[in-house]
């Protein structure tokens, strides 16, 4: 059977990076920074190269924290180095601490969209907003992280055996909360740094917030291979779905898609058309595309359930509806929150077609290549025309539907490629694991869970609805 469903797969992302294939991804990952940040906004009063300067700065700085990753959890052990044996912290644990990260992952999605319509309704200027309502609720997520991060390098150095690698890698999991912690620490200072050098942001597609956004997207990632780490893997279909950690997993990305949607699309929703004329005409239907692309692909393979991206595109939808009437706040649309329904449940109808076809026997020589044209051609006929209506800018049509159907295939094709090395990546922290008995575990984190989490949803709402707003 694990072979069947490795052929049904295709096998594609599985393969190594050759050290040409690391540098293709380190140089192409730059270009693309690059653009990210050009297309977020160059300020007038400084040259663009000091701008350039500033934005190979933080690209260095991400580079290196992707380095001291691979060094610690993929580089080949030195000579004599023996690889350890995986270990995991108790069961229950590791249930509590998933709880933990989707609370800070909550609190920074509330607080961000908080912040955004403080923002429109007020228009507090940058400085007078670091401590108001939304940032403090963004600031526990941040800070509690960084603790978290940094119980876990202490829990290391006490009870890890060997160098630092061998100790990261007996705790694979730990030492990505302590890398993401570290980078975060990094990440969080970034955002201020930057606005003193560069000013207030033209858009709020910008550089830091593009990587505070995709840092808590890390953090989610992190939760969810923490609780796919407690259970065991089902079989393909549908059968998952009576597992109560499959719903978390899947709410976990769905809150993932609404902290992703609002970095990188507020801005269509919003902001001057002259300011939007300057980014390329297919960006904002790439961009809900790759979304969807991306973190539905994951969802499914990771959760081996088809529905799975529906279902976490459903639950992404109906948090922005239910979030938007708690503020009252009806400016802030849902447009790009339907909008990614089309890519969502296109991966669904598309997988679950093909493995209903090799269920039967039928053979497909590269299954994702289909996907991918499945979703291009869902573009064109369901996803362009429902964004022509959403959106006054931009407008797709004869004129730039060539140009546009071309960026869609390229850079679907590069996320469905990393969305199945991620999901890989997620599930592959199982085999071989030496998970401690949930009797050696404090009995008292069972009941903790629910108890907190009833109490968090109390105080979360009555710490919204008594802000004073800053008028």
């Amino acid at each position: 059977m694990a072979k069947y469903e490795r052929r049904f797969l295709g096998g594609w992302g599985e393969e190594p990076l050759t050290p040409r294939g690391r540098w293709l991804l380190i140089g192409g990952g730059g270009v693309v920074f690059m653009m990210l940040a050009w297309w977020g906004g160059v300020p007038s009063e400084l040259p663009a190269l000091y701008f350039g300067l500033g934005v190979m700065v933080l690209w260095l700085f991400i580079l290196f924290f992707g380095w001291l990753g691979w060094h610690l959890l993929v580089r080949p052990l030195p000579d004599g180095h023996r690889e350890p044996v995986v270990q995991m912290l108790p069961r229950p644990y590791r249930l509590f601490l998933v709880f933990l990260l989707l609370l800070n992952g909550f609190c920074v999605v509330t607080g961000a969209y908080w912040d955004e319509v403080w923002h429109r309704l007020y228009g507090v200027p940058f400085g007078e907003d670091l401590f108001w309502r939304p940032h403090m609720l963004m600031y526990y997520a941040f800070g509690t992280t960084a603790v978290y991060a940094f119980i876990g390098l202490v829990y290391l150095v006490k009870w890890g055996r060997g160098t630092w690698q061998q100790r990261f890698r007996a705790y694979p999991l730990l030492g990505c909360l302590i890398l993401v912690g570290a980078f975060m620490m990094y990440s969080l200072p970034a955002d201020p740094i930057w606005h003193l050098i560069y000013g207030d942001d033209i858009a709020a597609w910008s550089i830091p917030h593009l990587i505070l956004a995709l840092t808590f997207s890390v953090i989610f990632l992190l939760g969810i291979g923490m609780l796919l780490s407690t259970r065991a893997e089902n079989d393909w279909g549908v059968s998952g779905w009576g597992e109560v950690s499959s719903w978390v997993v899947v709410g976990m990305f769905g809150l993932m898609i609404n902290l992703l949607l609002q970095a990188m699309t507020t801005d269509w929703e919003g902001l001057s058309v002259t300011i939007l004329q300057q980014r390329p005409d297919w960006l904002l239907l790439v961009t809900i595309l790759g979304i969807g692309v991306g973190v539905g692909l994951t969802a499914v393979l990771s959760l081996r359930l088809i529905g799975a991206a529906t279902m976490a595109g459903l639950i992404s939808w109906l948090y922005r509806l239910g979030i938007s009437a708690l503020f009252g706040y009806d400016e802030v649309t849902a447009t790009a929150w339907v909008g990614v329904l089309v890519p969502l449940v296109a991966i669904d109808v598309a997988i679950g077609l093909m493995w209903w076809w090799w269920r039967r026997g039928g053979r497909l020589a590269r299954p994702m290549v289909i996907l991918i044209d499945v979703l291009s051609i869902t573009a064109a006929v369901v996803l362009i025309p429902w964004l022509n209506q959403g959106y006054a800018y931009p407008q797709i049509g004869s004129h730039n539907i060539l140009l546009s159907m071309v960026a869609v295939v390229v850079v679907v094709r590069g996320i469905v490629w990393g969305a199945q090395r991620l999901a890989n990546m997620l599930t592959a922290i199982k085999a071989g694991e030496r998970d401690v008995s949930e009797n050696e575990a404090a009995g008292f984190l069972r009941y903790a869970t629910p108890i907190l989490t009833i109490l968090m949803v109390i105080f979360l709402f009555f710490y919204i609805v008594s802000a004073q707003p800053p008028v």
